[in-house]
């Protein structure tokens, strides 16, 4: 593998990942800014220097990127249902298509 193939294939795994990142730290951390900020830090500092291992790790166990495509989801929608039912207790209309 080139230096270039190499520098394109970590940039990408970046890149990718870290998109990965930022919803998943922002549904845990929810309106606590701190662990947000923390929880960004950290993950873009983990990302800079785990992405080749990570990027090899998921080139041969593909599996991995599932379960974090499960975890991701499962906070998306955990966030997602219990803002509908804060809202639905709280009586606030909660029909999207009348916004």
């Amino acid at each position: 593998m080139s230096a270039g193939q190499a520098l394109t294939q970590t940039v990408l795994a970046d890149v990718s990942m870290s998109l990965d990142n930022v919803p998943a730290v922002a549904g845990i951390a929810r309106d606590h800014f701190q662990l947000l900020a923390f929880g960004l830090v950290l993950s873009v500092a983990l990302m800079g220097v785990a992405s080749t291992y990570i990027a090899r790790l998921l080139d041969r166990h593909f599996w991995i990127s599932w379960v974090g495509l499960a975890i991701i989801t499962f906070v998306a929608l955990r966030d997602d249902l219990g803002r509908l039912d804060r809202d639905y207790q709280a009586g606030r209309d909660t029909d999207v298509s009348r916004a």
